[in-house]
């Protein structure tokens, strides 16, 4: 769903595939954000992860093997280009 401006993405859930990884229920998955350059946002993040990382770096809320899991879904998003998670843990998706 689409008002012009902002995109609504509804995908169905299914707790196999979270196999893995500690429960999740249904609910909001990730946002997205588009930006006139992924490469440009990359590098973007470097410079702020770079200026303070302790506050700035993207930090992962679970363990490395549900990570794998979780960001494999977040990649399969049709619209996304590159996922990371911000540094409250909150999954992001960045496309241009």
């Amino acid at each position: 769903m689409s008002d012009g401006k902002v995109t609504l993405v509804l995908t169905p859930w299914k707790i196999e595939d979270y196999h893995g990884t500690e429960h999740r229920g249904p609910g909001l998955d990730h946002l997205g954000f588009k930006v006139e350059s992924v490469a440009g946002f990359k590098q973007d993040l470097a410079t702020l992860t770079g200026v303070d990382p302790e506050w700035m770096s993207p930090k992962t809320p679970i363990l490395p093997s549900e990570n794998e899991v979780v960001m494999g879904l977040l990649a399969s998003c049709r619209y996304g280009q590159h996922q990371l998670c911000d540094p409250e843990g909150n999954l992001l998706d960045v496309f241009e």
